[in-house]
């Protein structure tokens, strides 16, 4: 699969610092960096933002180690990052559409209390079979 434009050109969802010390002292089971993300909020509500259905495109990178999950958005900014024996994992939910894209969907008062809404991610990552099948994996033996 081919990697965004952006990437190619400017480095754009290039694995971040943090995310290569992950890489290296967790145990890298898959990674990929430089792929197109949507981030879509259905009913979102936090302080200061409401949508009723909002659609944001991006450039990230995914980390599945053997002991956390991460994606990030630029150099700072984690869509995703979750101790797979971190209880809340069990509630996000995981699967690849029919674009065969990873999709990541959850309560964001899971993480948030404030908050109320589903988020979906959908990763365009030639591994989403390998991601969803691996923490299928995971969630059963660290839960």
């Amino acid at each position: 699969m081919t990697k965004s434009l952006l990437f190619k050109l400017f480095g754009i969802g290039k694995l971040s610092k943090e995310q290569k010390r992950l890489i290296e002292n967790e145990n890298c089971i898959l990674y990929d960096e430089g792929i197109k993300c949507s981030v879509t909020y259905h009913n979102f509500k936090a302080p200061g933002k409401h949508f009723k259905r909002k659609t944001e495109w991006c450039v990230t990178s995914i980390v599945l180690t053997e002991k956390r999950l991460t994606a990030q958005r630029g150099k700072k900014n984690f869509l995703i990052n979750i101790q797979l024996n971190d209880k809340r994992l069990k509630e996000l939910k995981f699967s690849v559409d029919q674009k065969k894209r990873l999709v990541v969907s959850f309560d964001v008062g899971l993480f948030h209390d404030n908050w109320s809404g589903i988020i979906d991610y959908k990763f365009k990552t030639e591994f989403a079979i390998n991601f969803v099948h691996q923490i299928s994996i995971m969630q059963k033996e660290l839960l």
